[in-house]
Parts: C-alpha cells; structure tokens; sequence
C-alpha cells in the first residue's frame, strides 16, 4: 500500500515481476476504500500483475498466528506452500519469522535500492521523504544513511 500511496506501485511488478498475496492481505488493502492508493492498487489486481492466491489452514499458519499478525502469517504460509524463495514483507517480526523459516523477505527499502540500481527509478531519497510524509513510513535515521550509501546517493 506504501508505494501504492506515494505514486510508485509500478515499481513492484518491475522489479518483482507478478505477485501473488493471501488473501488476508488482500483485505488489509482497503480496496473498496477512497483511501490513497487504494485504486492504484484496484488497477494492479485488474492488471493481473497482482493476484490473490488461497493459503491452505494448517499447523503452521495457525502457529504463525500466533507470531505475527494475519497479513504476514498468511503471506509466510502461502510463500512456503507455494515453495517460493521469498515473501514481501516490511515488518520486522515477520521478517526474522520468515528468516527463521528459510524464507527472503523483501522489503519496500530493497524494492527501491534494485529499482534505483536497475534505473527504474532515478532517485531513492525522493520515495524516502515522500513514504515518511505521505504514508508514514518509518525509516530511521540510521536506516536511512545506509539506504542512502547503498544507492550512491550520500
């Protein structure tokens, strides 16, 4: 929803290629709402770049569950059932879960750092202020330096 919110949600297919999300996430988009982002992220569903896929009920995403919220439990659970390497995810809980499980977890911050490598995107501070402004995105000021150093832009 973050890059949806700042006008960079082109960003995700280009990169990442199709992505597929549970559909607890799918329900945490908002997607009947007026909410910014919300109808970029309509049009990606349509596009069919962006598309919900079922997570099985099981032991592990009931564990899950119990670890992390619904959106990342799912999305943990969905990318071990699907047998993928990683799973998008920016929180930090879900993160180290999906470490812990053999899972990559890509963030909205590594998203930013190939597209700028790939010169999809010409600039990665720009997104930075505008995440922090529009959409509330926390980066901290450690974070961010490294982020920065990362894209050759400090």
């Amino acid at each position: 929803m973050n890059l949806a919110i700042v006008g960079e949600l082109e960003l995700l297919p280009r990169v990442l290629g199709d992505i597929v999300v549970p559909g607890a996430v799918r329900d945490e988009l908002e997607l009947g709402s007026a909410l910014p982002g919300a109808a970029e992220l309509r049009a990606a569903f349509l596009s069919g770049w962006l598309h919900v896929e079922t997570v099985r009920t099981s032991a592990r995403l009931r564990a899950l569950r119990g670890r992390v919220d619904p959106g990342e439990a799912e999305s943990i659970a969905l990318a071990l059932q699907l047998r993928l390497p990683e799973v998008v995810i920016d929180d930090l809980d879900g993160r180290r879960v999906a470490q812990d499980l053999g899972l990559d977890p890509i963030g909205l911050l590594r998203v930013l750092l190939v597209a700028k490598r790939d010169g999809l995107l010409p600039s990665v501070e720009p997104v930075l202020d505008r995440l922090d402004q529009q959409a509330r995105f926390y980066v901290s000021a450690q974070l961010r330096e490294h982020v920065l150093r990362e894209a050759g832009e400090l």
